[in-house]
């Protein structure tokens, strides 16, 4: 039991270390062996990939399949709704995984602490329960990283948002098109606020209308200003109205929206310091002020 334990906690670790270190293949490899299909014939396609698979590590050619295998697999088992809803949270994220990749780390995360747990507890009768507790753990983690990630991502957009709008309106006032404002916006703002507008360029270029772009756009980022934004730009759009002033005018409203919310934290800073106060602070002061007192009644009870 204990081999089998031992050996199944190096299999995971191995298929885990060569899924994380597996770099992605770029997009010219794929046209190459495109053209080369097209081209040479399968022959030599078939030596030049065998070639390119031996310079590859050895981990990364035992183990990779086995782990791509594994996400089908878990994928499958996977309802719909809750596929949508990871996929949802992935790209909020900002993470370029696909699906199946990330299912398959969650379970070989699972699997690893599942298997670390019952070696150090294999002795005693309670590693199921801390092995079924530990892969549980490891199954809902990454889930807890990759909301706190979104939020966090979704509050750096929100936050730069007022000023992106500012940019875009200087910008287009200047006599700059509305993607070459957004590609001044891609520019100037580093982090997620550059990756999301860099991705809407993408999509424009990609042939894709300027509506759904920017619809996408907004429906990846998962933030209430944007979407609001968005949709107020498409309809200025529709309408013919001045871009540059439904920008000016959105910007605006959102400085008062974050300057309120600004306002509403201050005023729950008194509230919050309620707890400290009472449980760290009161009792230092109480001591300070009152041990001297109790002292000396202690002193004239005692006759000490």
């Amino acid at each position: 039991m204990l081999a089998l334990l031992l050996w199944l906690t190096f299999m995971t670790a191995a298929s885990l270390a060569a899924l994380l270190m597996a770099p992605k293949a770029p997009a010219e490899v794929v046209v190459e062996r495109a053209r080369a299909a097209a081209g040479l014939g399968g022959v030599a396609v078939a030596a030049d990939l065998d070639e390119e698979d031996l310079r590859r590590p050895m981990l990364e050619r035992t183990m990779l399949p086995a782990v791509r295998r594994l996400g089908t697999v878990v994928l499958g088992m996977t309802p719909e709704r809750r596929r949508q809803k990871m996929q949802a949270a992935l790209r909020a994220a900002g993470h370029d995984l696909d699906l199946g990749a990330w299912l398959a780390r969650k379970a070989l995360l699972a699997v690893v602490l599942a298997a670390m747990s019952a070696l150090a507890l294999h002795a005693t009768g309670y590693w199921p329960v801390v092995s079924g507790f530990a892969a549980v753990l490891g199954w809902r983690w990454p889930d807890g990283n990759l909301e706190r990630a979104g939020r966090e991502r979704r509050k750096a957009i929100a936050k730069a948002l007022p000023d992106v709008l500012d940019l875009l309106c200087v910008s287009v006032e200047a006599g700059l098109g509305f993607d070459g404002a957004m590609q001044k916006v891609a520019e100037k703002f580093p982090g997620p606020v550059a990756a999301e507008f860099g991705g809407y360029l993408r999509d424009v270029r990609l042939g894709q209308g300027r509506d759904v772009a920017l619809r996408a756009m907004a429906q990846r980022c998962a933030v209430p200003e944007l979407q609001t934004t968005v949709a107020v730009v498409i309809q200025a759009e529709r309408l013919g109205a001045s871009l540059a002033r439904v920008l000016r005018v959105q910007s605006d409203e959102l400085r008062v929206r974050r300057r309120q919310a600004a306002q509403e934290r201050a005023m729950q800073i008194p509230v919050k310091l309620i707890f400290p106060l009472v449980l760290f602070i009161f009792p230092a002061i109480f001591v300070v002020l009152l041990g001297p007192a109790a002292l000396h009644v202690m002193t004239i009870f005692t006759g000490r």
